[in-house]
């Protein structure tokens, strides 16, 4: 398959895992309307305060998994390295704007879902930067803030051990893009 096609197939396959709606879903089985409570966006942090824990680790598997699943899509069908961040952005709007509509509401901000991806570009460099994140989120009680602790060291460890610079900049203003849009929607 030629590199453009298997760009656009993995964006299409991207896009479509993205928009299912693990919060909603998740929030929805316990009976409580996620888009009605606390800050009203229907993502992982939300679920994780507002339905329980073990249903925010949930939610937090299955958003990640969106981005890693997207990320490793792309690789498999020959759009590797920063060629895969096409999909991964595309799984992020997906979470954030859902095709689906089953929620009618907007996703989460797509964190988790950078996480996801982060793990599948490079899961050793990934495994070390998720836990100091998890680890900052927690202390800090601050889910941006945390996140940016773990994606600093990602790109640290990224920068030591040679990823791809175009990778790492691309999986950077990602996360950057992020933070900006969970601020706006505040």
């Amino acid at each position: 398959m030629p590199v453009y096609a298997a760009v656009a197939v993995s964006v299409v396959a991207g896009y479509l895992l993205g928009s299912l709606p693990w919060a909603y879903l998740a929030a929805r089985r316990k009976g409580i309307a996620i888009g009605e409570v606390d800050t009203r966006i229907a993502g992982t942090a939300n679920v994780f305060r507002q339905v329980g824990r073990r249903w925010g680790v949930l939610v937090f598997a299955g958003d990640a998994g969106k981005g890693a699943a997207a990320v490793a899509i792309a690789n498999l069908i020959g759009a590797e390295d920063a060629l895969a961040l096409p999909a991964l952005a595309a799984a992020m709007a997906g979470h954030n704007w859902p095709l689906l509509g089953l929620s009618r509401l907007p996703g989460g901000v797509g964190l988790a879902t950078l996480a996801g991806g982060c793990f599948g570009a490079a899961w050793l460099i990934a495994l070390p930067s998720m836990t100091l994140g998890v680890a900052m989120i927690f202390i800090l009680r601050n889910t941006g803030v945390g996140a940016g602790f773990g994606l600093a060291l990602y790109a640290v460890l990224g920068f030591v051990t040679g990823l791809d610079l175009l990778l790492m900049g691309g999986l950077a203003a990602l996360g950057v893009l992020v933070v900006a849009w969970a601020k706006v929607r505040r």
